[in-house]
């Protein structure tokens, strides 16, 4: 695929979200996803989203905007918008783990990006996204 682009955002949930309300939209997403070629993973942690998605950019940005009408969360921040080489998720039409299921050693470094970022002052770099994209991805548990 020649145009081939990742999104990441961060956003804050408006409400408390319960694992079943996760799995209902990871289901839907999970349709959606497949019938339009992307792939991506979504992580919630202690009321913050960090979601990657991969694809066109065409259909990216119409979905990125669809994401931003969804009163379940606020605060949305694109964080990065790049072409790429290769899927990073390319095995998940949305790939979904709660941070505890990852080891010790990235935990902390996912919770502190994800709940330290200001809507109003981009704290991270392209690089430091595309480095913490590159760790989750490496570092994805293998039953998903």
């Amino acid at each position: 695929m020649k145009d081939l682009w990742q999104i990441c955002y961060l956003s804050e949930s408006t409400r408390y979200i319960d694992q079943a309300e996760i799995e209902n939209l990871l289901a839907k997403a999970r349709k959606f996803n497949q019938a339009n070629q992307i792939s991506g993973m979504l992580l919630y942690t202690s009321g913050h989203f960090l979601q990657v998605l991969e694809g066109s950019l065409n259909t990216l940005d119409l979905l990125y905007e669809k994401i931003c009408l969804d009163e379940r969360h606020h605060e949305i921040l694109k964080i990065l918008e790049a072409p790429i080489e290769r899927r990073y998720f390319e095995d998940w039409d949305m790939a979904y783990h709660g941070i505890e299921e990852f080891d010790l050693n990235i935990r902390d470094d996912i919770e502190n990006f994800m709940v330290t970022q200001n809507k109003d002052t981009i704290l991270h770099t392209p690089e430091q996204v595309r480095t913490l994209i590159d760790r989750i991805s490496a570092a994805m548990p293998a039953d998903q």
